[in-house]
């Protein structure tokens, strides 16, 4: 049965185009492949490479000059690697042409990069019916999640015939259902649930799971649907050893390996922007905290945050988005490129209801008077990463950095504070033997630490609103559990934006670019001097300068060190250098920040070629011109 608030006629159009009438706005019509105008000169479609099924994963290159767009510096888009965000798929391949359009001066020296889509597998599987039934972040590969030597036997059922796989809601399940209830209707709406808090005395009322029967025999449900490896959890960073579908190791699928191949060729990528449901830049992530090793960030530098800072306030001008949900960063694209390779790396998911976010806002402010609320980090619920690097320092720690756990340690909630007693006596992460909610249909992946969906009752509302997005709970008559109900969020609705606001994303996504260009940090020559001082003898100098509002790399790549620093080397031999460095080195140039270099050389000569080689934009060569001798 359709939603109720879809018309029949909408029902009916939508039904005849493969799709159901709550993902209106993700019609073929609207997301059709347009078809790139390549005879533009600053446009060039190429191949990056085959997916796993044998799709091409397309690579668009916007430069003025296409010949010599991998020796500028570039920004790398990429969108698609969760095929459910759709929403990022239109914006990327609607950029090609806006930014040529829009930014032909600041394509004279710099290029983009857009890989539109990079698991086509998955998207190919979009409009397939029921919707929902295959996950769209994941590429195909048959996986026996519940380890019985069968695969993919036992996934979602469309129970009711409404073209979705929605959830299933059991109000105190039998005994020896293998069911356990978790949840209470929300406060807000009894349409939506959420845990029951038993620190508050409440008593669970509700299982949740996901649309479907006991197709195995078992006594489990849709517990080994169609298997496959989670691209947005794929990356070597923070990569989950233990989760089967992370993959048997990080970039072991072709769609992962095409980009990494090509990446570790690019000297030139400056920076990343991934389109999909993360987001690092309404949000910045934390800084200054590592994983249990104290080498992998947790988020990014400190040395970073002011670089940081200056995109996110770039971006908000720009979009107007300052609240957006977001997932976890474990595996992800955009942590590999920051922690790995060294690249200044962004995500965002681009979209956020109106409601949702003035939601929010309203619910985040303090009841009590401001100084006295709890601060919005000590606040969230730490990651086992987070907490076992908090143990290595208390363990191995500086006295400095243990006097400054101890402080965050002060700030933290009392029930925070005694997880983190539990772990560092060897005993269970308490929340891990909590019984797990069985998976949403559409399960943000924030889900996995611990908290309930935030704003739940503003999508709500916005699906109201709009007459689609969610089904109302319906009774069900299931052949293994008796009486339950169907209903919830259409898989995908919260994550893409409507088809009539796609043009105005990819506005806004242009104007952020543009200006995210023109913050690039480069090497630029200031001044140079020269002075003689007697027989033959001269001193040289040589400032170089970053113009940019950005490093011309990120603190993080001193310690990626994946390409050379910035070598600085007078044309001559190095008997004739008598002090300074021969090949002087500097790793990165601050924003507005310049370096001086001091050499005393001998020579004959009226002039000296200094070299300069940037390994993002190759080498330049200035020529000193010595004075007349006294």
């Amino acid at each position: 049965m359709l939603n109720r608030r879809c018309g029949a006629r909408a029902s009916l159009l939508f039904a005849a185009a493969g799709l159901v009438c709550s993902i209106a706005f993700l019609s073929p019509a609207t997301v059709a492949s347009e078809s790139l105008n390549i005879q533009q000169a600053s446009i060039r479609s190429s191949t990056l490479g085959t997916s796993t099924e044998g799709r091409a994963i397309e690579l668009i290159t916007i430069s003025s000059d296409p010949e010599n767009a991998d020796r500028r510096p570039a920004l790398l888009i990429v969108a698609g690697i969760d095929a459910t965000h759709h929403t990022g798929i239109l914006v990327a391949r609607d950029l090609a042409t806006r930014l040529a359009a829009e930014h032909a001066d600041l394509l004279a020296t710099t290029t983009v990069y857009i890989v539109p889509l990079l698991n086509p597998d998955a998207d190919a599987r979009r409009t397939q019916r029921p919707i929902g039934a295959f996950d769209l972040r994941s590429v195909p590969k048959p996986i026996d999640l519940d380890r019985d030597r069968r695969f993919d036997e036992d996934g979602p059922n469309d129970l009711n015939d409404d073209g979705y796989i929605t959830q299933m809601r059991v109000r105190n399940p039998a005994p020896g259902s293998g069911l356990v209830a978790t949840h209470v209707p929300h406060e807000d709406d009894p349409r939506l649930m959420r845990p029951a808090d038993a620190g508050k005395g409440e008593t669970p009322l509700y299982a949740i799971l996901i649309e479907g029967v006991d197709d195995d025999g078992d006594g489990r449900i849709a517990e080994d649907p169609v298997g496959g490896i989670d691209l947005s959890r794929h990356f070597p960073y923070l990569w989950d050893e233990f989760d089967p579908v992370t993959g048997d190791y990080p970039i072991e699928v072709s769609e992962a390996k095409a980009i990494a191949d090509w990446m570790l060729e690019q000297s030139n990528i400056i920076a990343v922007l991934a389109y999909g449901p993360h987001d690092t830049l309404s949000k910045l992530p934390v800084d200054g905290r590592f994983d249990s090793s104290r080498r992998v960030p947790l988020g990014i530098e400190t040395a970073d945050k002011a670089d940081y800072e200056r995109v996110q306030k770039a971006f908000i001008d720009a979009t107007g988005l300052k609240e957006a949900e977001g997932r976890s960063n474990e595996g992800t694209f955009h942590g590999w490129t920051y922690a790995h390779l060294g690249l200044f790396s962004f995500s965002t998911p681009l979209w956020s209801t109106p409601t949702l976010a003035s939601a929010e806002a309203a619910a985040d402010e303090p009841a009590a008077p401001a100084e006295s609320a709890p601060d919005e980090e000590t606040a969230e619920r730490l990651s086992l990463a987070e907490i076992q690097s908090m143990i290595a320092v208390y363990e191995s720690g500086s006295e400095s950095e243990q006097a400054e756990l101890m402080q965050r340690f002060s700030t933290l909630p009392k029930e925070e504070q005694d997880r983190i007693m539990a772990i560092a006596s060897g005993e269970a992460d308490p929340l891990s033997a909590a019984p797990p909610a069985p998976p949403a249909a559409d399960p943000p992946r924030s889900a996995r630490r611990g908290s309930a969906p935030k704003g739940e009752a503003a999508w709500l509302a916005y699906a109201d609103e709009r007459g689609e997005g969610f089904v109302d709970w319906q009774p069900f008559d299931h052949p293994q559990l008796g009486e339950v109900e169907i209903g919830g969020f259409v898989p995908g609705f919260k994550m893409n934006a409507p088809s009539d606001q796609i043009t105005a994303i990819s506005e806004q996504q242009s104007a952020f670019i543009g200006e995210l260009l023109s913050m690039f940090g480069s090497v630029t020559v200031d001044a140079t001097s020269s002075r003689h001082l007697g027989a033959g003898v001269y001193q040289i100098g040589l400032r170089l300068h970053n113009p940019g509002k950005l490093a011309t790399r990120p603190a993080i790549a001193d310690k990626t060190r994946r390409l050379p620093p910035i070598i600085v080397r007078p044309q001559l031999d190095r008997e004739s250098i008598i002090t300074g460095d021969p090949a002087a080195r500097i790793e990165r140039i601050g924003p507005g920040a310049s370096e001086d270099f001091i050499w005393t050389v001998r020579t004959a000569g009226r002039e000296i070629d200094i070299r300069i080689s940037v390994p993002e934009t190759g080498d330049q060569t200035i020529t000193i011109t010595l004075p007349e001798g006294n």
